[in-house]
């Protein structure tokens, strides 16, 4: 197995024919062949089509996150397990000056689009699945949605028109399964958030996250059933 890591101005958004290839001749764009053959393997190929979406910035985030479930396994009054987390506030920007919102959406009058979250917490995961987001207002810049996915619950906003030069503010609230998130003392308590919006068919995807918990996002204050940023 392996894996490639393409910076973000790498390739830009579409479809594109990616193909891998082990242990046997290559073909280069520049039609050179390249051996790769290997003595104690039979080569392979697989190929498969990837649609690459715009990439979302996460900045000035406000994050939390509540411990206060006794029903999580091992918990205790000191040490309870996660009841909600999220993003109270948080900037989205998209990597592009010619943005519209309109963009993302199936068409100029779509009066819904789908987002895909996910979220761990201290390497647990919280939620992962899609919230479909009704699109409010005659500019299409409004977007609300709750989804209940295996459980959790997600309420998930994102406005484009906040004064911030084609930058939306987002907000996430993500209540976990009772008994489901992991507890205060498991550490490093790292918040991964991930979110792509535009994930239906006819929508054009953006997506991003943010890590708060680490060096660069770290909790500016952790009482011993809350952690907050």
């Amino acid at each position: 197995a392996g894996q490639v890591r393409l910076s973000p101005t790498a390739v830009g958004p579409g479809t594109y024919q990616v193909a891998a290839n082990f242990g046997r001749p290559v073909t280069l764009p520049d039609g050179t062949v390249t051996s790769l053959n290997d003595p104690l393997y039979d080569g392979s190929m697989a190929s498969m089509s990837v649609t690459v979406g715009a990439a979302l910035v996460f900045s000035d985030v406000n994050a939390f996150v509540t411990y206060d479930d006794l029903t999580a396994p091992g918990a205790t009054p000191g040490n309870a397990g996660v009841s909600q987390a999220g993003i109270r506030r948080g900037t989205l920007s998209l990597i592009g000056s010619d943005f519209d919102p309109n963009s993302l959406l199936s068409s100029g009058n779509a009066t819904t689009m789908t987002a895909m979250v996910r979220a761990t917490l201290s390497g647990k995961t919280l939620v992962n699945g899609p919230v479909v987001l009704r699109v409010y207002s005659n500019d299409n810049k409004h977007w609300r949605g709750t989804a209940v996915i295996n459980g959790a619950t997600v309420d998930l906003s994102v406005d484009w028109d906040s004064g911030l030069n084609g930058s939306a503010r987002c907000a996430a609230l993500i209540t976990p399964a009772r008994g489901s998130g992991p507890l205060y003392n498991v550490i490093p308590a790292l918040l991964h958030f991930e979110l792509t919006l535009g994930v239906g068919v006819g929508e054009n995807p953006a997506g991003g996250a943010t890590v708060i918990g680490g060096a660069v996002n770290p909790w500016i204050r952790q009482t011993g059933g809350s952690r907050v940023r």
